[in-house]
């Protein structure tokens, strides 16, 4: 199983259906970098699972939701990338942080039905931020599957395996029924969802960072985001690359490629400090959601105020490049960002 976005192919996307239009309208060109944007959102259920859509809008997902809404995107790009299901014996050494939970009823593993796509013969999961010590490969059932009503079969499929998982004497001397082992499997579901909450603070998304630099790469953006909220361009200025790539949604007054602080294009800072009076719109909020020792995704919150008295506070993603311990790109994904920028046209 092949973790994160970069074995997604990366082509540019074409105008198409609703899931494309979804996509465009956050600044997102391609199919890698959906798949980018996907992976990095916190991991949670969306408040209706027949509507994968609603990953955008609410900001999370969990395998089923993130990996149907790529699938419907490369359908609509006429690429066949293919959404699978799959029915494995879930550990704490596969997908960590499951263990106290299956521990304490005294279980080693327990059937979990996993979503994913496959490229090329390539298993790829867009969900799973963690290094686990054993890999997932062996399955006890596998197939294709429509990301149409996707999440009820799964559930459906899920309870029979788990059903014959158990006829079989897959819990060993512990006996439960299939009510009681749904239960413990919704226990090791919550505590998943409990370790993708992460804090302000260097902190990752389920067992820590794999290196130094990755830390190093989440502090410095932490200090970027207090720079911006100090008003302090000096630092912000030693912090970045003197070539530093800022690429905001096309749809934005700023929107764009702006490289380096200098030029005569719009400029966040133009647009926003001035709807910015005091701290509390000033405050952005970060929140490290994953580093690596390239890269760091940041969930951060813009805020404003108008001149007649209207607020704004909206999410805003940031996947930033980090090179020789200095920002050397940034691409911002508002959630909103019609309502973001119908809101400064208000505000002008």
């Amino acid at each position: 199983m092949r973790i994160g976005a970069d074995a997604i192919p990366n082509v540019a996307l074409q105008t198409a259906g609703d899931t494309t239009a979804l996509f465009l309208a956050r600044g997102i060109a391609t199919l890698r970098e959906a798949a980018r944007y996907l992976w990095a959102l916190p991991y949670g259920r969306v408040s209706n699972g027949l509507r994968p859509d609603l990953v955008l809008h609410e900001g999370r997902g969990t395998c089923t939701t993130k990996h149907a809404l790529l699938a419907c995107l490369a359908a609509e790009q006429e690429i066949d990338l293919a959404l699978t299901l799959g029915v494995y014996e879930m550990t704490e050494r596969n997908t960590p942080g499951v263990g106290p939970v299956l521990d304490r009823y005294g279980l080693e593993a327990i059937p979990e039905a996993h979503c994913y796509v496959v490229w090329q013969g390539e298993r790829i999961d867009i969900t799973r931020r963690v290094t686990a010590p054993e890999a997932i490969t062996k399955f006890l059932y596998e197939e294709r599957v429509s990301p149409k009503n996707v999440a009820p079969y799964k559930m459906r499929l899920h309870r029979q395996c788990l059903n014959e998982w158990r006829e079989r004497g897959g819990t060993r001397t512990v006996k439960y029924s299939l009510e009681e082992l749904w239960r413990i499997r919704e226990e090791c579901i919550a505590a998943l969802e409990r370790a993708s909450t992460t804090s302000a603070e260097c902190q990752t998304l389920v067992k820590g960072w794999a290196t130094m630099d990755a830390k190093e790469n989440a502090e410095l953006m932490l200090e970027v985001f207090r720079a911006v909220e100090r008003r302090d361009a000096q630092r912000m200025f030693g912090l970045c690359h003197a070539d530093v790539e800022f690429h905001w949604p096309p749809s934005l007054p700023y929107g764009g490629v702006a490289q380096g602080f200098g030029g005569d294009r719009p400029k966040w800072s133009e647009t926003w400090m001035p709807l910015q009076p005091t701290q509390a719109e000033q405050q952005m909020e970060p929140r490290i959601v994953a580093a690596t020792d390239r890269e760091v995704v940041v969930l951060w919150r813009q805020r404003g105020r108008s001149p007649n008295g209207e607020h704004l506070d909206t999410p805003v993603l940031g996947l930033y490049q980090v090179r020789d311990g200095k920002l050397a790109r940034a691409q911002m994904f508002y959630f909103d960002p019609v309502a973001v920028a119908d809101f400064l046209v208000r505000a002008s």
